[in-house]
């Protein structure tokens, strides 16, 4: 049996249909190479997106409680968004009263958390925590214009109905000019009065 001879059109052939497997081999690992780097710019950009959600919850909120007190039309303890302007924690307790003195307080001063804001009536001078009052016998009175909730509920005799009327009344009526003023407040009476007043003084 005579050996197997190719004629030179087979061998074209032949060499043709090489070429194409080898060119369709080098395509398809081509393609497979670059699969990776297009699966991977999915989960980079999802990864970027998740950091960007992570630092925004992180910022949250700041808040500043500040006790507010003296000439405004509601005295009290207010919690407000921080950084806040003394001007907005005005407007937070209703604002000044007519005899309250604005002129002499700075309304951009940025307030901090757990600061105690005293607006001074027209001509009063400003109590401040860091000059406390000489007089040994004032430190151991409670000043009506400054007095807490619970400052005064500690008094013989006033209770938190007495004690935040006391409060309501000094926020209306810009404070206390007297000790004796007092009487003026609903539920205080001169036997009330005759017990508390020597513990009392007025700033």
């Amino acid at each position: 049996m005579s050996p197997f001879t190719w004629s030179p059109r087979e061998k074209k052939f032949a060499i043709a249909l090489v070429a194409i497997l080898v060119f369709a081999i080098g395509a398809l690992l081509w393609n497979q190479e670059d699969l990776p780097l297009q699966n991977n710019s999915l989960p980079m950009y999802q990864q970027q997106q998740s950091q960007v959600k992570t630092v925004e919850a992180k910022k949250e909120p700041q808040f500043a409680t500040i006790d507010v007190k003296g000439a405004v039309k509601k005295p009290g303890i207010y919690k407000l968004t921080s950084p806040v302007r003394l001007y907005q924690v005005l407007e937070k307790a209703g604002g000044a009263t007519e005899s309250a003195d604005v002129n002499r307080i700075n309304l951009a001063k940025v307030i901090v958390d757990g600061s105690m804001i005293y607006i001074p009536k027209k001509g009063e001078q400003i109590p401040t925590e860091a000059s406390p009052i000489q007089n040994k016998e004032a430190d151991k009175k409670i000043n009506l214009n400054t007095a807490t909730l619970e400052e005064l509920e500690t008094l013989e005799g006033l209770g938190p109905t007495k004690a935040r009327a006391i409060i309501q009344y000094r926020g209306e009526h810009g404070g206390f000019r007297s000790v004796e003023e007092l009487l003026q407040v609903s539920g205080i009476g001169e036997r009330t009065l005759e017990r508390i007043k020597e513990k009392l003084y007025v700033s």
